[in-house]
């Protein structure tokens, strides 16, 4: 059956370099989780009744018929609004007395009373009746927010979405509205397969119609498929262990500061529903007023984050962060900074996606070696360079 399915998986990737798929203007400019930059920004313009797509208010028509079941609760035309970043919501649509409270969540934690805050700012600010405004809480797969982000808002008014689901089925519906553009067409085409990535779903539908077909040959392979079915989630949480425990040693005993396990026994089975777990390596203050750590924290999708870390619910002053950030930056290049962190990246394996590349190389123990060697002298060089800069702006 793996050798059956091997051929397949060869023939695909085969077709996928002869159609050029993997290029992508989205990836090339933005890292594919960019919640702001990327998401918010590109769902807003198509969003926009008055965007450079041209279709009007079709595709909020779309999308807010995929949202909600019963179909759009507001009146749409083209004088709707949509804007970003407005009372630091996401994207907020407004249609007359009536709006919708997009929040979009893909690796960003929740902030407390976010949704809370969110509704009452509309309501208050707006002057928007009550049972006129609704949350959509956008996630990758569907989570519902937290506690601590709803608040003393009514849960039963957010609306849990999801990329997987809502997402690709309404781009898909704009990419049929359209075919007579294929500018347009192919800024959709490209965008849906960074979404189809972000939530693991790369397989393509000829790729699997076919896994389907072989799987249906045989009693046998259906049976061996649904124990490899069952077996799959306990050895991805194994490797993950492998990699944790691998990096967690090598830091302790390679570095002089104290390194610390934060959770990654007890979740790495449910990073999808408990994210944000890890290891945190202890810096030295940087004054009484931050304390920064360097961590590795597993996201909701999978991927694994590195960087400088700060606690954003301690309530930092602006200007504090915004000089710790002028810090970090200059470390790496490839850092970018939010809520939670003065500087991270990304790093390029995820444990959500087991078609990652890297992900496959360290099942061996040479690759898993190799990997987190390279991990460890790279907080090496960033703690040293952190606190070389340190050193140099207080000593002014």
């Amino acid at each position: 059956l793996l050798d059956k399915v091997d051929v397949l998986r060869f023939k695909y990737e085969a077709l996928n370099e002869l159609e050029n798929k993997n290029f992508n203007v989205f990836s090339v400019l933005f890292k594919e989780t960019d919640e702001t930059r990327l998401h918010s920004k590109f769902i807003a313009e198509l969003l926009n009744p008055r965007g450079q797509h041209g279709k009007g208010a079709r595709f909020l028509q779309l999308f807010l018929g995929h949202v909600f079941d019963d179909g759009p609760p507001v009146a749409i035309d083209e004088c709707c609004e949509v804007s970003t970043e407005r009372f630091r919501i996401d994207i907020l649509i407004r249609c007359g007395r009536a709006a919708v409270i997009l929040e979009n969540k893909i690796n960003a934690r929740d902030q407390n009373r976010q949704l809370e805050r969110y509704y009452e700012a509309v309501r208050d600010r707006l002057d928007v009746p009550e049972d006129k405004i609704w949350v959509v809480y956008l996630t990758p797969h569907g989570h519902k927010p937290s506690d601590q982000s709803v608040g003393a808002l009514d849960g039963e008014r957010v609306k849990c979405v999801s990329y997987r689901s809502e997402v690709l089925g309404w781009l898909k519906d704009c990419i049929k509205e359209s075919a007579q553009n294929p500018a347009l067409r192919e800024s959709l085409i490209q965008y849906h397969r960074v979404v189809e990535r972000i939530t693991g779903n790369v397989l393509a539908e000829g790729y699997m119609n076919e896994l389907k077909a072989l799987l249906l040959q045989d009693g046998k392979y259906l049976q061996a498929a649904s124990h490899l079915a069952e077996a799959l989630p306990k050895a991805r949480r194994d490797l993950e262990l492998r990699f944790w425990e691998a990096l967690r040693q090598e830091l302790q005993s390679r570095l002089s500061l104290n390194v610390k396990e934060d959770n990654y026994r007890e979740r790495a089975a449910e990073f999808n529903r408990r994210p944000y777990y890890g290891i945190i390596i202890s810096l030295a203050p940087y004054d009484p007023i931050i304390n920064c750590d360097y961590a590795f924290e597993m996201q909701r999708d999978g991927s694994i984050v590195q960087g400088f870390w700060y606690d954003h619910d301690v309530g930092y002053a602006e200007e504090k962060i915004d000089q710790m950030c002028d810090v970090v930056a200059p470390i790496d290049v490839r850092f970018w900074s939010d809520d939670w962190w003065f500087g991270a990246k990304e790093l390029e394996i995820n444990f959500g996606s087991l078609d990652n590349e890297q992900l496959q190389k360290i099942v061996h123990e040479e690759g898993l070696k190799a990997y987190v060697d390279r991990l460890v002298d790279e907080t090496e060089r960033h703690i040293k360079a952190f606190e070389s800069r340190l050193a140099s702006m207080t000593s002014r």
